[in-house]
């Protein structure tokens, strides 16, 4: 199901928000090699580049925990997408489970960078939480909560421009140009006392 936005809203244009890094083959000063793969020509790094990593950091806070995840202060957590890859692997799991995609946990909302829940994205547990997208363009998300939790999108002002169906449910094109923050299940406008409210206790994602 798609977005559908109220009627007041119009995009708006991010003012500091991330921006993709180059191609991975311009990158191998940030790497000991460049390995191409023989099958398709792309070069794959095994870590994105720290200008992006630290783009984040500097945005989101947090706490840079493996070579792409970022642990978001008890909020959740950021996976990369390696450069030359399309979805983004969890590079702290254990061994045997590193080549898969990451999944969208359960009693999470998870946001992706780009449509078709592929790029870099965010898991996000803590209700009644404004949290930033640091996004522009197309991107997608899931709310994989229980049915009675809807997630909300709030526009620059902090007012809500939507509110998602209950879990479970995605979306794989959604406008991320008007969103500034998310908040899975519901949160209080910017100019609000912040209350927590209770919600499903996250499930391990490992």
């Amino acid at each position: 199901m798609s977005m559908i936005l109220d009627s007041a809203l119009s995009p708006t244009v991010h003012g500091q928000r991330v921006v993709r890094p180059p191609r991975a083959a311009d990158l191998c000063g940030y790497a000991s090699a460049c390995p191409v793969d023989p099958t398709s020509g792309q070069v794959h790094l095994s870590a994105p580049d720290p200008r992006w990593v630290d783009g984040y950091l500097a945005e989101e806070g947090g706490k840079q925990v493996a070579a792409n995840r970022i642990e978001l202060d008890s909020r959740g957590f950021l996976l990369l997408a390696l450069p030359g890859e399309t979805y983004a692997r969890d590079l702290a799991a254990p061994v045997g489970t590193r080549g898969a995609a990451a999944a969208c946990p359960y009693t999470y909302v998870c946001a992706y960078s780009q449509e078709n829940f592929k790029g870099d994205f965010k898991a996000l547990f803590t209700c009644n939480t404004l949290n930033p997208i640091p996004w522009t363009g197309t991107g997608s998300w899931k709310n994989h909560q229980r049915a009675e939790l809807r997630a909300r999108f709030y526009d620059s002002a902090g007012n809500v421009g939507w509110t998602s169906p209950g879990g479970y449910r995605k979306d794989a094109h959604a406008p991320w140009g008007w969103v500034y923050w998310l908040s899975p299940p519901a949160g209080p406008s910017l100019g609000a006392v912040r209350q927590l409210i209770g919600c499903a206790r996250p499930v391990s994602d490992h």
